[in-house]
């Protein structure tokens, strides 16, 4: 299974593509275990709640 590891940055650029308020949205997708965060580099988690 590839995983993509992505900086802030470009976690912030995706988002931004949607919405203005990138940094709120990242937040949120935190909170609600959408990303996962480690030394500033974010990867998705999956619906078990698992990295992937």
């Amino acid at each position: 299974m590839y995983v993509e590891l992505l900086s802030e940055k470009e976690v912030n650029i995706i988002i931004a593509d949607f919405h203005d308020d990138f940094c709120t949205i990242r937040r949120e997708m935190i909170a609600f275990n959408i990303l996962e965060r480690h030394n500033n580099i974010y990867k998705l988690v999956n619906k078990e709640g698992e990295s992937i």
